[in-house]
């Protein structure tokens, strides 16, 4: 992934301070049916039969996952529910507000590790 950091007003500062974010510029994307279509390829399973299956695993994690925090699907890879705890700034006079975010991490098998790279304007 190649990115640029892109500098903001924080709208959450009444003092209007900077707030620095990273864009996105490139990303290398496998779209689902490429995605069905290689895994096809390799296994020699139909493509209609690799989707059903990924659905079916797709379906099983996300449903244990209510329940417990970290999926493991053997062969396959990590689910992972995180939390986490994000303080936003206070308004004057007012007290500061935490709100509680919730997403899913996945970990495929083997350790895929994205590559980010910084990109600079010119």
């Amino acid at each position: 992934m190649k990115y640029k950091v892109v500098e903001k007003v924080n709208p959450l500062d009444p003092e209007g301070g900077k707030l620095y974010t990273a864009e996105l510029v490139e990303e290398k994307v496998i779209h689902e049916d490429e995605f069905y279509q290689a895994v096809s390829e390799r296994s020699g399973v139909k493509v209609e039969a690799v989707k059903e299956i990924f659905e079916t695993i797709m379906l099983a994690a996300m449903k244990k996952l209510q329940v417990h925090d970290v999926v493991d699907v053997e062969g396959f890879g990590t689910f992972t529910r995180v939390r986490e705890k994000v303080k936003l700034p206070a308004k004057a006079g007012k007290k500061r507000k935490i709100h509680i975010v919730e997403y899913i991490e996945f970990e495929p098998l083997g350790g895929f590790h994205p590559t980010f790279e910084r990109v600079d304007e010119e």
